[in-house]
């Protein structure tokens, strides 16, 4: 931010104090730039209610924050500068109270739409003395003595305004839009009959650009989700989430949360924010076919690719729960698996392992079921084309020692610093190992007692 130097016993200039006080104004909105980018943000303004409760709503301080010329019109003695632009701020300082009547027509409702603008004026005009120079001793009164006064302060305005909507039938009534210049806040929804306005009346649109939250509240909405978490509005086959601040389009990478109102019964689709609808995947990205999202089932969405991927699909003990499902009998070949196939014991409660694998990952595994011992056979890279940092866990379930883990010729099984060769599950046990790569595999997580 540029500075003006003064000397001492130097003659003061004009331009001394009009330049100082606009390079802090754009140094100040480059800086709100650089926080807040170009966009229109608005903070503060909250609606409410009066209290009595009236047929008005009180909107309180705040501000707005808009992408504006450095000074549309002379600054003092200083030309104009239309070439640059920065962040200007508005400001209100006084709670704005609107009044919103209602319809005259029996079975009407009406929409209001809270609108809020940037102006930017020169005001507070006030006669100035003027130096004269041929009577120093007596100054003029305004400039060149014209006796008029001048504008001493350039104030930045937040305007709070309320535009009626058209009355119509009780739920066909829509919220006007913004006029040219403003942008829509709230929506005040007024009943024919209605005496008082109270806070359900008034909703916050969703488009409102309100700053989300403040430096300091910014740890906590990441740690409580907020930002990627929204109710499921929809049905069966169809979630439709909403969250704030508003997704205005998406973007491969972003990953989404809700908690299913029903459960799919076949293909399903994710609408977010009134965006196109998604179709939801699997993690194979095939696509649902029943039973992988359940009422109450906190869903986990992955956007790529014009897709929103479940990332956890439910688990349930019915065949063909999980995606890919294969359930074993008593022996099965390993030349009867595919890539990426989850499975599970059919014969025994609970299921020996609850997942093999992560997604994604291709395997060939085989169970062999003698003597009462239940053993998963780990193949060479090359014959199953593990990842590097693939993770499968085991449980056992079926009582006594019983499931054994057992490397291939070639394939090495640490625990800690020893080459085990082979791990034997207790009853009720589970154990974690983790490839390495170079047909390695390291227990991660052994509770051989639990």
């Amino acid at each position: 931010m540029d500075r003006r130097i003064i000397y001492q016993d130097q003659i003061p200039l004009v331009d001394d104090q009009l330049l100082q006080q606009r390079w802090t104004l754009t140094g100040l909105g480059w800086l709100a730039q650089t926080i807040l980018g170009t966009a229109t943000r608005i903070d503060g303004l909250a609606c409410t209610p009066t209290a009595p409760a009236s047929m008005q709503v009180a909107v309180a301080a705040g501000a707005i924050m808009i992408l504006q010329q450095v000074d549309p019109l002379a600054y003092g003695d200083l030309t104009a500068d239309t070439t640059h632009q920065i962040i200007k701020q508005g400001l209100v300082l006084d709670p704005t109270l609107l009044s919103c009547p209602a319809p005259a027509t029996g079975g009407f409702s009406v929409n209001y739409l809270v609108q809020i603008g940037f102006a930017e004026t020169d005001t507070d005009a006030t006669l100035l003395q003027y130096y004269n120079p041929t009577n120093p001793a007596s100054p003029y009164s305004g400039a060149a003595g014209d006796g008029q006064p001048d504008n001493t302060r350039r104030a930045d305005q937040c305007l709070v305004q309320v535009k009626a909507g058209i009355a119509a039938a009780t739920g066909t009534q829509v919220t006007p839009a913004p006029d040219p210049g403003f942008i829509g806040a709230y929506s005040v929804t007024v009943a024919n009959g209605q005496t008082t306005i109270t806070t359900p009346s008034i909703a916050q649109l969703a488009s409102a650009p309100f700053i989300p939250a403040k430096l300091p509240d910014i740890p906590p909405a990441i740690q409580s989700g907020s930002w990627v978490y929204a109710p499921d509005q929809g049905s069966a086959n169809t979630y439709v989430i909403a969250p704030k601040p508003t997704i205005t389009a998406y973007v491969d990478g972003m990953l989404l949360r809700t908690r299913a109102r029903q459960a799919n019964t076949g293909a399903a689709t994710l609408q977010v924010q009134g965006l196109s609808s998604l179709p939801i995947q699997r993690p194979d990205a095939a696509a649902l076919t029943g039973g992988e999202i359940q009422a109450g089932h906190d869903c986990l969405f992955f956007i790529a690719q014009g897709a929103a991927q479940l990332i956890n699909p439910a688990w349930t003990r019915a065949a063909n729960s999980w995606p890919k499902e294969q359930v074993l009998g008593a022996v099965v070949p390993s030349s009867s698996f595919s890539a990426g196939y989850r499975c599970r014991l059919a014969k025994e409660e609970p299921p020996v392992t609850r997942e093999l694998s992560l997604q994604d990952i291709s395997y060939t595994l085989y169970h062999t079921d003698t003597s009462s011992i239940s053993r998963y056979e780990i193949g060479t890279a090359s014959a199953m084309n593990w990842l590097v940092g693939a993770i499968i866990w085991f449980q056992n379930g079926r009582g006594a020692a019983n499931l054994k883990i057992t490397p291939d010729g070639g394939v090495n099984l640490f625990w800690g610093n020893s080459n085990v060769g082979e791990r034997t599950l207790p009853d009720s046990a589970q154990c974690g190992i983790q490839y390495m790569g170079s047909d390695t595999w390291w227990v991660i997580d052994d509770r051989l007692v639990t």
